[in-house]
């Protein structure tokens, strides 16, 4: 025993999906965009310091490397010290206050550290330090 007509007609569901590619495409925008970020501060090979406290900070933004040979890369462009001041200045005037990563090998010189300090705190920027937890910290 039906209860429906045979004059009308049947509905099927119809599922959207002009909504979800968008979704879709979306996420891999992020995704894609996110990868490279990544890949931009871990192209300079250094050691970090170990530090009971430590976290590795891969953040997006600025990342300011010091290498074992002392050579200074701002997000993966090698430049000099007067460079670096100059782009920190002209960055810190647009975004004031941003952090700036700090990762310097542990065989880096203090003294050059110290300096690149210096400047991201002229800048009007604020900075965190890239070190790793000791395997026994871990535990």
């Amino acid at each position: 025993m039906s209860f429906a007509s045979e004059s009308r007609e049947r509905v099927r569901p119809v599922l959207p999906l002009a909504g979800m590619v968008d979704i879709l495409f979306l996420l891999l925008i992020f995704f894609m965009t996110a990868g490279a970020m990544r890949e931009r501060e871990t192209t300079v090979a250094i050691e970090p310091p170990t530090s009971s406290q430590g976290v590795d900070r891969t953040t997006p933004g600025v990342v300011v490397a010091a290498t074992a040979d002392n050579q200074l890369v701002l997000n993966g462009v090698e430049v000099t010290l007067g460079e670096l001041a100059q782009r920190l200045r002209a960055h810190g005037q647009s975004s004031p206050g941003e952090a700036v990563t700090l990762r310097a090998d542990e065989t880096s010189h203090v003294g050059l550290f110290a300096q690149v300090q210096d400047l991201v705190i002229d800048a009007g920027l604020t900075f965190q330090y890239a070190t790793v937890r000791p395997a026994s910290a871990l535990d």
